[in-house]
């Protein structure tokens, strides 16, 4: 079976530098699971990595759509066997590094991924029955339906909430096989924590590292170039955020304020998809010096065995 390292954490955890150091180490490639590092022009409210970090080491699924494409898990999982095929075939070792739960979590459990096209007559019912009674009675919906569906899912994510109930509403044909070629990998998941004040004042830190490199000079480009300030792109921490001040609505202190609360928010999100509880993680505390050397014993085991 081929190998591939798998490295999961919450934002601002150190997740990147780690792969990258690894990469230099085993002779690997990365490919990208973040969920808004896909898409390009958004470069610094992401935190990709540098021009000279990916010039040092080939990454994947790396700026490859424009904002206002509507990418999705599905092509997330055909793109991703793609890149670990070429990787595969160069003899080199894929390190998936990511903290989107969803995209890790259909590679390395193999999900068997609707193709359902938007029903609005369903996706309206949906949301008044929503208005009506709320998220939480929608939520219970779906709980019933599909109980591990749903424990994957914040039952005040109403569109998601929706989503998942609009597969499950169609027929069972337009949901595709499990793919073979993700059964035949044998995955070593590294996980990467730190305690919770730590990672906040970490989180905070990088928001005004952001800042200083020029956020708001991104936000103002993008909105230039005519993205909509409605992109579901921007629901990524700091965009949304300082649409908000350049429309004059909030404060400047404001705007980030709530751009380091959403981000502690979204790191939270992230414990739920990767449980430090979880067993077949492995977790290391990126704050402890040195960490990375028993992260790269680890992984030099696993290629060996």
């Amino acid at each position: 079976m081929d190998k591939v390292v798998v490295v999961v954490g919450p934002t601002a955890s150190g997740k990147s530098d780690l792969s990258i150091k690894l990469s230099k180490k085993v002779n690997a490639e990365i490919i990208n699971a973040d969920s808004r590092q896909i898409y390009s022009l958004m470069d610094i409210g992401t935190a990709k990595p540098t021009p000279q970090q990916l010039e040092t080491i080939q990454h994947y699924l790396v700026s490859i759509r424009d904002p206002d494409y509507n990418f999705n898990v599905m092509e997330f999982k055909d793109l991703c066997k793609a890149s670990l095929q070429k990787i595969i075939n160069k003899n080199k070792v894929p390190i998936l590094c990511g903290g989107s739960g969803q995209y890790i979590y259909s590679v390395i459990q193999n999900w068997s991924l609707g193709k359902v096209p938007p029903d609005p007559e369903f996706r309206q019912a949906m949301h008044s029955y929503a208005e009506r009674y709320g998220a939480e009675k929608l939520f219970a919906r779906l709980k019933t339906i599909d109980p591990l569906k749903a424990e994957s899912i914040d039952y005040r994510n109403i569109p998601r909430v929706i989503r998942a109930l609009e597969i499950l509403n169609q027929p069972s044909q337009l949901v595709t096989e499990a793919d073979p070629f993700f059964d035949n990998l044998n995955f070593l998941i590294v996980g990467v924590t730190q305690e919770r004040s730590l990672l906040y004042s970490n989180i905070d830190h990088r928001v005004d590292q952001m800042v200083a490199n020029g956020l708001l000079e991104e936000v103002q480009s993008l909105l230039n170039k005519g993205f909509p300030p409605t992109l579901r792109a921007f629901n990524s921490p700091g965009y949304r955020e300082l649409i908000s001040y350049t429309t004059q609505d909030i404060t400047w202190d404001d705007a980030v304020s709530k751009i380091k609360t959403k981000t502690h928010t979204l790191a939270r999100k992230q414990y739920n998809w990767f449980k430090p509880n979880d067993h077949s993680i492995h977790w290391f505390d990126s704050s402890r010096p040195n960490y990375s050397n028993d992260v790269h014993e680890l992984v030099q085991t696993f290629l060996k065995s």
